[in-house]
């Protein structure tokens, strides 16, 4: 395809998709992303007990961690919309991101940079309790704030709905089926969680056939709002966080990476645009490219021997 431009190069691989896939987009993108969501917390909850939720809440400041995740960096969304020149879908896709806390892959960013894992994994079994009850007000407070761009708040009660059956559902069943059938449990626990993965996979990789056009016409010079959202966020979460650095990473890496299948299920179910879908996508990749980046640098940092001997004899949890 030499001396073809990749806007359409970004055409040309589109043009397969049958009719009925684009023009029911937002439906189909819906079912992939509840689906996959409702399986990773059915597989999340099959792997965590009432008392390691209760261990991983006493380990991290619960004022803290609701103020940032559900009001600072939602506020820190809407101030870079405003003052940064986002608009429409880019500004509707930014406002679920940043509704939308820690990511399920946290906890292996958090192993790849030498930080606590054990708390990053209970957290990930945490954060979506929060999220069922804490998400549908901070993205109804976000589109309250930017009113005045056209964007009209949502339902706090559709999207408690949306929530419970997609969060607090499949991760209280999880949890129960835990309880009473351990081995059971422990047996369907990773089917589960590569089914659920699988399907989030076909889930982006549809949305990139379908919204090719916007990763063909994202350029460098408009991520620099994504980018400075990332690094303050992820400064967010280590002010946030306590103790030693390798726990403080956790909550960085929790706060700046956004949990994207969220994200696209509250875009599919409360706007009626496809178009928003490919903002989501676009922004997410550069959100884990950004997540990578980070864990190379932290890495490098935390296994320097300079300092290694600043800490000490304290270690990062394996």
């Amino acid at each position: 395809m030499e001396g073809i431009s990749p806007s359409l190069a970004f055409q040309h691989w589109s043009r397969p998709v049958p009719h009925f896939l684009m023009s029911h987009a937002l439906e189909i993108v819906q079912g992939l992303a509840f689906s996959s969501l409702f399986g990773l917390l059915l597989a999340i909850g099959l792997q965590t007990s009432f008392k390691a939720l209760m261990e991983a809440l006493r380990r991290v400041r619960l004022g803290a961690l609701v103020l940032g995740n559900f009001f600072l960096i939602p506020v820190l969304a809407t101030t870079l919309i405003l003052y940064g020149g986002l608009s429409g879908n880019a500004s509707r896709a930014l406002i679920f991101l940043a509704c939308a806390p820690f990511a399920p892959v946290v906890p292996l960013f958090v192993r790849m940079a030498r930080g606590d894992l054990a708390l990053a994994t209970g957290l990930t079994a945490l954060f979506p309790a929060f999220s069922a009850l804490l998400t549908p007000c901070a993205t109804a407070l976000s589109f309250w704030l930017l009113q005045d761009q056209g964007n009209e708040p949502p339902s706090v009660l559709l999207i408690l709905e949306l929530l419970a059956a997609s969060i607090t559902l499949p991760l209280l069943l999880g949890i129960g089926f835990r309880e009473f059938f351990p081995t059971r449990a422990k047996a369907i626990q990773k089917p589960m969680e590569w089914l659920s993965e699988a399907v989030g996979v076909l889930s982006l990789g549809y949305l990139a056939s379908i919204e090719s056009g916007h990763l063909a016409h994202f350029t460098l010079s408009g991520a620099w709002p994504y980018i400075l959202f990332y690094e303050v966020t992820f400064m967010i979460g280590l002010a946030l966080g306590e103790g030693a650095v390798h726990r403080r990473l956790v909550m960085a890496f929790g706060s700046a990476n956004r949990n994207i299948g969220l994200a696209i299920l509250l875009a599919a179910a409360l706007v009626d645009d496809p178009e928003v879908l490919g903002e989501v996508f676009v922004q997410s990749l550069l959100l884990i490219a950004l997540g990578l980046i980070h864990v190379a640098v932290a890495r490098a940092i935390l296994s320097s021997t300079q300092f290694r001997r600043w800490i000490g004899p304290d270690k990062p949890s394996r």
